[in-house]
C-alpha cells in the first residue's frame, strides 16, 4: 500500500501537538486494532488507548458513557484502508470537544503520521500546504487566513469530504452565518466565490496587486492573479462586516 510514501507531503502535520511517543503509542494501537477503528485520547500529554464499543467497529467508534472527561488534551483514532480528511462526524465531534482531533491511516501494517485537524493548525502558513478535504482545503485557508489576518475566527462547518457531489450552496451559507455579506466593489480581503454554473466549489482570498490567495485540490496553497477562467468563474463576492483586510 506505501503508506509512507502517499502520505510523504503531509509528514510535516505529525507531532505538531505533543511529543514523538504519542504518535508512536497512536500508531501502534492503530495496527494492533487493525481493521476495526482505534480509539485513544492524550492525558498528561501520554496516549492513552480506549476501547471501542461500536457495533460496526470497521467504520467508527463508539466509547463508553463515562469515558469522557475535561482532562482529555485530544482524541486521536484511526481510518481503517481510509483516508486521513475528517468525516463530517469527526469534525462534529471536535468542534463540540474544542480539542485537538487526530487521524491516522492503517493497512494493518502500517499507519501514516497524524493529521490534526480543527482550529489548532489554524496558524499554519498560508503558502504551500498540501491539500487534503476538511483539514487543509479552499475553505479552511480562508478560516486561516482571517484568523492571522484580522483575528477573525469563522466556525467550520461538519462536511462530508466530497460534500459539493450533494448539492446545494454550503460556502455561502455558512459564510453567511459567520458574518459576511455580497458586495460589489472588490477590496482586498474579500473572498471570491468561486465555481462552475449551479456548483458553487471554490473560494479564494483577494489580496493586493489582483493575486488570489487559494488552495486548489492536489496543488498546494498558492497565491496568483486574479484573472482568466478563475475571474470569468467568480459567482459573488462577500466581505466580513468587520471590513476590508489591514
Amino acid at each position: 500500500m506505501g503508506l509512507r510514501r502517499i502520505f510523504h507531503s503531509l509528514l510535516s502535520r505529525a507531532s505538531i501537538v505533543f511529543n514523538p511517543d504519542v504518535e508512536i503509542a497512536a500508531r501502534r494501537h492503530a495496527i494492533a486494532e487493525y481493521p476495526r477503528e482505534c480509539v485513544g485520547f492524550v492525558l498528561d500529554g501520554v496516549y492513552a488507548p480506549q476501547l471501542n464499543l461500536s457495533e460496526t467497529p470497521e467504520r467508527n467508534y463508539t466509547l463508553a458513557a463515562d469515558a469522557w472527561s475535561d482532562d482529555i488534551e485530544a482524541v486521536i483514532h484511526s481510518h481503517p484502508g481510509g483516508t486521513c480528511s475528517p468525516s463530517r462526524a469527526d469534525m462534529q465531534s471536535q468542534a463540540s470537544a474544542d480539542i485537538p482531533y487526530g487521524i491516522t491511516v492503517t493497512d494493518g501494517a502500517d499507519a501514516t503520521p497524524i493529521v490534526w485537524f480543527g482550529d489548532s493548525v489554524l496558524d499554519e502558513p498560508l503558502v504551500g500546504r498540501p491539500f487534503l478535504e476538511n483539514v487543509t482545503d479552499c475553505f479552511e485557508l480562508g478560516r486561516a487566513y482571517f484568523w492571522q489576518a484580522q483575528r477573525i475566527w469563522i466556525p467550520p462547518f461538519p462536511r462530508d469530504p466530497t460534500w459539493w457531489e450533494d448539492g446545494g450552496d454550503l460556502i455561502t451559507e455558512n459564510l453567511r452565518r459567520a458574518g459576511f455579506a455580497p458586495v460589489e466593489a472588490p477590496t482586498p480581503g474579500d473572498v471570491l466565490l468561486i465555481g462552475p454554473a449551479g456548483r458553487l466549489n471554490h473560494i479564494a482570498i483577494l489580496l493586493d496587486g489582483n493575486l488570489m490567495l487559494h488552495h486548489r485540490a492536489g496543488q498546494l496553497s498558492r497565491r496568483e492573479p486574479w484573472s482568466g477562467a478563475w475571474r470569468r468563474l467568480t459567482r459573488s463576492i462577500v466581505r466580513h462586516d468587520n471590513g476590508t483586510a489591514p
